[in-house]
């Protein structure tokens, strides 16, 4: 029978090959056990990658959805508490002008002051930033959302025109706030920004800006007690009209204050049940991926165990060859 054999340069290629590939193999299950997951997720789904591309397009859109309700949720609780600054300043302020409305100027002027005070602290509140974004200035978040207390009361003294007598006052005072370059040239920002998607099938945004009709109200009260800050203006009976007008408008719109927050806060809700939701079907997915991309641990062990084997025979062949002579051929 005709013998085929092999030289030494060729039998030394042949084991250095193998050698490498049983090594690289060794490398790669080890790693899968190490890690639990393949090496080579191609082979390990066999070029199947829908299921996976899907579960992946998924999760990039469901961690775009959970960026929107982060964002909007941090504004929004950052709304809610300049609401309440403003609805405090207002209520305090109101409190002292129908109080001071029964007393002499002296009162009237104190609330007056107190007023103003408190137009400075809801204008600055309402004028609040988050990071580069005013809070309540709607699309247009790049400036101030509304003028400030000096350049409001300012406006609004040159349209009053130095009438001093109670009605005349009230109505250049809502004149002001209704005419286009009154209040709504004192407006900075835009109408509110559009909504955003939160869930696949649901929006959300936040509506809330220094405009609203709550909010130019309460303003409109503050600013009309902020004139009595200033002791000459008006007659005692001017001055009492005006403070119980400017105190009981205040203590009024405590309710649509209320409303505003309670709106707003319904927002709120619909984001952090959106969040939760995103949240859960994350979470499901994830484990979904998991599941494909997971190697059978008995498999690999056991593979692992056979690649140390066959290495450890290719060195005791590798060593036993070394030591071949001629004589031990022959």
């Amino acid at each position: 029978m005709a013998m085929t054999s092999i030289g030494d340069l060729t039998q030394t290629h042949f084991l250095r090959r193998h050698t490498a590939a049983t090594k690289a193999d060794l490398d790669r299950l080890t790693t899968e056990a190490a890690t639990g997951r393949p090496a080579d997720p191609g082979a390990h789904l066999r070029g199947e990658f829908t299921a996976l591309s899907a579960i992946d397009s998924t999760l990039a859109r469901l961690a775009a959805f959970g960026s929107v309700t982060d964002d909007l949720s941090l504004r929004a609780e950052a709304q809610q508490r300049a609401l309440a600054h403003v609805d405090a300043a207002a209520t305090g302020a109101g409190a002292a002008l129908v109080t001071s409305a029964y007393g002499a100027i002296q009162g009237t002027a104190a609330a007056g002051g107190q007023a103003r005070q408190a137009l400075d602290a809801a204008l600055s509140a309402l004028n609040q930033r988050l990071g580069d974004r005013a809070l309540f200035a709607g699309a247009d978040s790049g400036g101030p959302a509304i003028l400030g207390a000096a350049d409001m009361l300012g406006s609004v003294q040159t349209a009053l025109g130095g009438v001093t007598d109670a009605p005349a006052v009230l109505s250049a005072v809502d004149a002001w706030f209704a005419a286009p370059d009154g209040f709504a040239a004192a407006y900075l920002g835009a109408d509110a920004a559009p909504p955003l998607a939160i869930t696949p099938a649901e929006v959300a945004g936040l509506d809330v800006t220094a405009k609203d009709p709550a909010l130019r109200d309460t303003l409109k009260a503050l600013v009309l007690g902020s004139l009595l800050a200033d002791p000459g203006f008006g007659t005692p009976t001017t001055r009492a009209a005006l403070a119980q007008k400017a105190g009981e408008s205040l203590a009024g719109l405590a309710t649509d204050r209320a409303t505003l927050a309670g709106r707003l806060g319904s927002t709120q809700q619909r984001l952090d049940e959106a969040a939760t939701r995103n949240t859960a079907e994350s979470s499901a997915l994830g484990m979904a991926r998991n599941a494909l991309l997971t190697v059978d641990p008995y498999d690999t062990a056991t593979r692992l165990q056979e690649t140390e084997t066959r290495l450890e025979m290719i060195y005791a062949l590798t060593a036993r060859l070394s030591r071949l002579s001629l004589l031990d051929h022959l």
